[in-house]
């Protein structure tokens, strides 16, 4: 019953979505009074990569996260810091595994992102430690800010670095296993960060097809936005769906968004090059036919044109684990299609 009820609030969710999109979309064409999006002359391409993700498939981290550096070789890496990895006791915290990757980034010139906080990429969204756990109040909230402190200290003097993105979707509370965002919280910890490093800039997340954008913008310098096409239909659209969007959506959204709040630079932290299966968080659980329904080899060549329709100049691709994880198991077209695409063959 639990699970019944689930789903249908699943899908009264997406229903409601689609309504506000379209509210949205037609808004923005009336709102916007400037040209037209253009698709982007050069994107800066980067990757998401996950320790956690790679270990769900059964990767060797360090393997999968030397060909995506060495063979790929992307302009940028965002990189998720998991708060249950780097301090499993409290106080005493081991970089040791993102000292690694950040001198691994450095030598080829690759440009890291770092994602700090206790809501970070890959399910269940919030990694905390056990024994910050059941902790509340200030206890949680010194917790946390420790938390940033150490990171922000321990990473500054490193020239790899170029951005923090602190917490990661913040204010999008029905997806993860995770409590609601405290924007006094998330307000003190972008302070934290942007007191230690007034220089690199700070990038503040929401969901592109989900979120309201006008909150989570506010908080940084650069607000990211995820960008996902095909997704679970949850029973009411079949077993996946697409959404009804076109690649402007996001610039008009913006637009929109600017008239009521502030909006910092755009950029799509997440894009989607994954499939997105239904009831598991690993993607390699279910069979090679039914990931290749959410993302294939054709489809992911449609996702490059599609963002650059959108014309946002810098781009992370979610999914670079699963890339290695198709090639390792002999599927190597979206792996190669990746290469030439961050060499500029494409």
């Amino acid at each position: 019953m639990f699970s019944l009820l689930k789903r249908i609030g699943r899908t009264i969710k997406i229903i409601a979505f689609l309504a506000v999109a379209g509210v949205v979309c037609t808004a923005a064409v009336i709102i916007f009074t400037g040209p037209f999006t253009v698709p982007a002359e050069k994107i800066t391409w980067g990757v998401t990569f996950s320790s956690v993700q790679a270990e769900r498939l059964g990767l060797d981290v360090r393997e999968a996260y030397s060909a995506v550096v060495n063979e790929l070789s992307p302009a940028r890496l965002r990189i998720p810091l998991y708060w249950d990895r780097i301090e499993k006791t409290q106080g005493v915290f081991d970089f040791s595994e993102y000292d690694w990757q950040l001198a691994e980034a450095e030598k080829n010139n690759i440009g890291v992102v770092f994602v700090v906080g206790w809501r970070t990429p890959r399910w269940p969204e919030c990694h905390m430690p056990q024994w910050a756990r059941d902790s509340g109040g200030d206890k949680w909230d010194n917790a946390v800010l420790s938390m940033v402190d150490a990171v922000v200290r321990h990473f500054n003097a490193r020239g790899g670095v170029i951005a923090w993105q602190v917490e990661n979707e913040p204010f999008l509370r029905f997806f993860g296993e995770c409590k609601p965002t405290d924007p006094a919280l998330l307000r003190r910890e972008v302070d934290v960060v942007k007191a230690l490093d007034p220089v690199r800039p700070v990038i503040v997340t929401d969901s592109g097809e989900l979120g309201d954008w006008a909150r989570a913008a506010s908080y940084g310098d650069v607000f990211g936005t995820t960008m996902y096409r095909k997704v679970p239909g949850w029973g009411i659209f079949g077993k996946y769906t697409t959404y009804p969007l076109p690649p402007q959506f996001y610039r008009l959204k913006a637009n929109v968004v600017s008239k009521f709040s502030p909006l910092s630079r755009l950029i799509v932290s997440e894009l989607q090059g994954e499939p997105w299966v239904i009831g598991t968080p690993t993607v390699s659980d279910v069979p090679l036919e039914e990931q290749y329904e959410t993302v294939n080899p054709a489809y992911f060549k449609e996702i490059i044109g599609y963002a650059t329709k959108a014309g946002i100049e810098e781009v992370y691709w979610w999914g670079a684990e699963w890339w290695y994880w198709l090639r390792v198991h002999g599927h190597t077209e979206i792996w190669e299609t990746a290469k030439s695409l961050f060499a500029g063959r494409i």
